[in-house]
């Protein structure tokens, strides 16, 4: 199973520096949760893709990408999700709105502005359900602008426009 998460993380790597290439923007980095760095004790490795929500606690994001636009640097953590366990989905995008709230993807990578979240599905109707869920907790209404949801195919035909956020609306990625 984690063979084709980490195919799709590398398609959506590829997907994204193909359409950053075209627009002349440049993909400033892009750290997945298979990339291990050092954490500098004797037995220790994390994600590259960590985010230091509190304490010794981090959030593990598939990927977590710096985009440089033609007007600021754009910061993205990526999460793939290739199953329709609903529950799983709502429990990992509440981590994010927690971390989103306390500003720490913003504060890790020194931008002074909010980052987005990136909620991309194996099939369209498993992003529909998700949608559905956020839309049904009031505890992500303040943050619904940071939350983008696309299926796999949907990424291939356009990554930065065709965005929708969990109401439905749409929007674009900068």
């Amino acid at each position: 199973m984690d063979y084709f998460h980490r195919l799709s993380m590398i398609d959506i790597h590829i997907d994204l520096d193909e359409r950053a290439s075209q627009q002349n923007m440049e993909i400033i980095f892009f750290k997945t949760y298979f990339d291990k760095v050092s954490t500098g004790r004797k037995k220790g490795f994390r994600a590259e893709s960590a985010i230091p929500v509190y304490g010794n606690e981090y959030l593990i994001a598939d990927a977590v990408c710096m985009l440089q636009t033609p007007n600021r640097k754009e910061l993205f953590a990526i999460e793939m999700y290739r199953w329709d366990d609903t529950q799983r989905v709502h429990k990992s995008l509440f981590h994010h709105l927690q971390a989103l709230a306390e500003g720490q993807p913003s504060k890790l990578f020194g931008l002074e502005y909010g980052s987005r979240v990136l909620c991309i599905f194996e099939l369209e109707n498993y992003k529909k359900m998700a949608m559905k869920r956020l839309l049904e907790d009031s505890r992500f209404a303040s943050g619904k602008n940071h939350f983008l949801f696309k299926s796999l195919e949907e990424l291939e035909l356009n990554v930065f426009e065709g965005w929708e956020l969990f109401d439905g609306e749409k929007t674009n990625l900068f």
